[in-house]
């Protein structure tokens, strides 16, 4: 893992339109946050009317949400 200092400055929100283009902006996002999190890479993100979808494994049953 990262240390706090070396970490690049995460937005911590995702300011998006409302309908398909704002799906899409989220469905973009949120596996590049998740790239950076070595227990995350497999996980795929769908997204429909604002609701986030995730599916995928993860390398630590810990991880799991």
């Amino acid at each position: 893992l990262l240390s706090q200092e070396s970490a690049e400055p995460v937005e911590r929100a995702i300011a998006i339109d409302a309908g398909v283009a704002g799906d899409a902006a989220i469905a973009r996002r949120i596996p590049g946050i998740y790239s950076a999190i070595e227990a995350l890479e497999d996980v795929d993100v769908s997204v429909r009317s604002g609701v986030v979808r995730l599916t995928g494994s993860v390398l630590d049953p810990e991880t799991r949400a």
